[in-house]
């Protein structure tokens, strides 16, 4: 997904281009099941050591026992699942997809048919970057509050079960006329 995040616009193009991606494997592939696998502990390694490396946002998409979020129309801030915990941290933005709205292609609304989170998480991400250009390394809670005020509200008004927060809008949130 980081073609999502970041990229030359040649194939795709993505939400900015001027960050530098680090890669942190924290699940292990096992090629007889066709999925990863890993603990809870590997991922917290991981984030902890691109913070320690100098990361200012960390892209997740994961499924399992660590449940994506917003799949199956979950809703993170009534659910007590495991999410909950991550969710309600300081900083932490988790996202959901409300997913596509025809066949994915170059042109849209996803590329290669990838959708949900693995496709919203990244566009987030890619967002959270250019605020971290707009206000500064250091400045996760300024980041999280603009992400929030720059959505475009759906479904019911206000935060609801199924769109949560709203959808991110980028031009909005960074302050662009559209």
């Amino acid at each position: 997904m980081s073609n999502t995040i970041a990229s030359n616009a040649r194939t795709i193009a993505g939400v900015t281009s001027n960050v530098t991606l680090i890669g942190i494997k924290v699940m292990a592939y096992n090629p007889a099941t066709g999925s990863a696998s890993g603990s809870i502990g590997a991922v917290l390694s991981g984030i902890l050591w691109a913070a320690d490396h100098g990361a200012d946002v960390a892209n997740m998409s994961l499924g399992g026992g660590f449940a994506k979020a917003g799949n199956s129309a979950s809703d993170l801030d009534h659910n007590g699942n495991i999410l909950s915990t991550y969710c309600a941290a300081p900083n932490v933005v988790c996202v959901s997809a409300t997913g596509p709205t025809s066949q994915g292609s170059v042109n849209g609304p996803f590329y290669n048919g990838s959708q949900g989170t693995s496709m919203s998480a990244p566009h987030v991400s890619g967002l959270a970057a250019l605020l971290v250009n707009q206000v500064g390394h250091g400045h996760p809670s300024q980041i999280k509050a603009r992400l929030r005020q720059g959505a475009d509200d759906l479904g019911q008004v206000g935060v609801d079960p199924f769109y949560g927060k709203g959808r991110i809008n980028v031009p909005e949130t960074l302050g662009l006329p559209y």
